[in-house]
């Protein structure tokens, strides 16, 4: 019998508690937040001027110099710009190793003489590079002879482990110099 006593109050205990944990809430005293209202953006007026910051835009040489509607959008929109591809080797190294910087100047003549800053562009990428010269520096161009820029090194002659230079290894540079620091080591075996 006590155990149905127990029974019963548990029981009656849940099915009080479900009770009121259901009833609907009808505080009115407090106020509801109201809904956060997006921020007003001005899309009618230059992007430039609806930024904090500096807003660039990467430009072309030709369609800057030669197209009015091209040239007005970019003042319009922008404060900095940056060259699409006059600062990249293609644009700047020629054929025969020489450097022509004559485009790349007079696009930031114009540019600042509309007023725009330059930002600067990369001098490597991995495309637009001049392949006729780069080629050039590998093969003979039909001449039985050419300098080799780089000569192979040795690693089976030479201390590896003392001196400098070809003492090193034989036609290898040791190319570290100022604060930097490095260590070698030949390992025997393998052809090492």
């Amino acid at each position: 019998m006590m155990k149905l006593k127990h029974w019963v109050f548990f029981l009656m205990t849940v099915s009080l508690l479900g009770i009121v944990s259901c009833k609907k809430n009808n505080d009115t005293t407090g106020t509801p937040n109201p809904p956060v209202s997006p921020p007003v953006v001005d899309t009618a007026g230059p992007l430039k001027s609806a930024a904090v910051f500096p807003i660039g835009i990467a430009i072309e040489y030709a369609l800057f110099k030669n197209n009015a509607a091209y040239r007005n959008t970019v003042l319009r929109e922008a404060d900095q710009v940056t060259f699409g591809y006059q600062m990249k080797h293609g644009a700047i190294v020629k054929d025969d190793g020489s450097f022509d910087y004559s485009t790349a100047d007079e696009l930031l003549n114009l540019s600042n003489a509309s007023g725009l800053e330059v930002y600067g562009h990369t001098l490597v990428w991995h495309s637009n590079q001049n392949g006729n010269y780069l080629r050039s520096l590998l093969i003979s161009n039909g001449s039985t002879s050419s300098t080799n820029l780089l000569p192979s090194g040795e690693f089976e002659a030479g201390t590896g482990t003392t001196g400098t230079g070809s003492s090193l290894f034989t036609g290898w540079n040791l190319l570290i110099g100022g604060t930097a620091a490095g260590s070698y080591a030949a390992v025997t075996g393998n052809n090492s």
